[in-house]
């Protein structure tokens, strides 16, 4: 899991170019080869042979250095990785409705998403619409994550999931062409309801901020629920990365 990239990393959700590089310098040295969501899918659903040593890279938020900073390292090192954006962040450079600066967001429409997901490079999928809120931002009392709110019924609960999902699952199919099929929890945040919910709405696979490995089993579709993931930081150095990857098999 990685989400912004930048001359220097702040070892929580920035991790710098030179991190960046040598930590793909080594999982391609170490035999690695990245895939996609898509992938996953095909080898449970139809038992198609995967890639010698497969990992996954996800970047989280939809950020402008995940083109212009990890994209051409991608490609370097032939490799590909998965964004999932905030429809309401798309395309930003400050926070809806505050004037508060942040880091610059990629728009769809940008001619380089269609290009490189074209080449394989990248993937987009969801983050929500606008149900990764935070309370510095968006007041208190906002919804952090895609989860029930404390007074909230499940029927309002249900069709505000819904609608957020219809807009962001919307937004990606008429500006790339296709049609998302994974859901990534804001912070990280589910329950059984929202997993019931999202599958309902047709994502096969839904990724957390859960650590470890995820087992993926042919035929069986819900080993594509709830996957987990490293949040990787410049403490990881590529060798780091490399062993920790083995260790956790």
């Amino acid at each position: 899991m990685y989400h912004h990239i930048a001359e220097e990393g702040n070892g929580d959700t920035i991790i710098s170019i030179e991190g960046f590089e040598k930590q793909l310098n080594a999982l391609s040295d170490a035999g690695y080869t990245t895939i996609l969501y898509d992938d996953l899918i095909i080898y449970v659903e139809k038992g198609k042979s995967l890639q010698d040593k497969p990992i996954l890279l996800t970047f989280d938020d939809g950020y402008e250095s995940n083109l212009s900073i990890a994209a051409p390292i991608l490609e370097k090192y032939g490799m590909c990785a998965t964004i999932a954006i905030v429809g309401v962040t798309e395309g930003a450079s400050f926070y809806k409705d505050t004037g508060v600066a942040i880091f610059p967001h990629f728009s769809l429409e940008d001619n380089r998403v269609k290009t490189l997901m074209e080449q394989g490079v990248i993937d987009i999928q969801m983050h929500t619409y606008d149900m990764h809120q935070v309370e510095s931002l968006d007041g208190e009392g906002c919804r952090i994550g895609a989860v029930i709110m404390d007074g909230e019924t499940e029927e309002d609960y249900t069709n505000t999931l819904k609608d957020d999902y219809a807009k962001i699952y919307d937004r990606i199919l008429k500006t790339t062409g296709r049609s998302p099929v994974a859901y990534t929890y804001p912070h990280g945040k589910y329950d059984a309801l929202s997993e019931s919910i999202i599958h309902s709405l047709g994502a096969k696979v839904t990724v957390t901020t859960d650590v470890g490995v995820s087992e993926i089993v042919k035929d069986d579709p819900s080993s594509l629920y709830l996957l987990k993931r490293y949040n990787i930081t410049d403490d990881f150095a590529g060798k780091d990365l490399v062993d920790m990857i083995e260790k956790s098999k």
